[in-house]
């Protein structure tokens, strides 16, 4: 399965980043994500270092209703970088299972005010 693309709302440099709400579902049923470990990693290009490395464990990333496949991210600053970049968000199951359910762009601007 590939993974739905979804282009992140232009964010600012600088900025708390705003929270942004993702239901998983899967043949039209929601993935139970319950006990699952979610990371997103924002990156320049494939094989460059990630600027942002969100998670569940980082505080970045929250399963809102895991049996509904309910999850945000917020709860960070943006890099003060401004450019664009590309990310892609993983959830590993409890069973061992690693799927890719969302991948696409993430813009950061040049803010004014410093």
């Amino acid at each position: 399965m590939r993974p739905g693309t979804f282009d992140w709302p232009a964010q600012y440099a600088g900025d708390t980043a705003d929270t942004i709400g993702f239901t998983v579902v899967q043949d039209d049923i929601p993935v139970v994500l319950t006990g699952a470990q979610i990371r997103m990693q924002v990156r320049a290009s494939v094989g460059s270092a990630p600027i942002l490395d969100l998670s569940i464990a980082g505080g970045q990333i929250a399963i809102v209703d895991g049996g509904n496949g309910i999850f945000r991210v917020g709860n960070y600053l943006n890099p003060a970088t401004p450019g664009s970049y590309i990310y892609d968000l993983e959830v590993s199951f409890p069973d061992g299972r690693v799927k890719t359910y969302f991948r696409g762009s993430y813009v950061i601007e040049s803010e004014v005010t410093r």
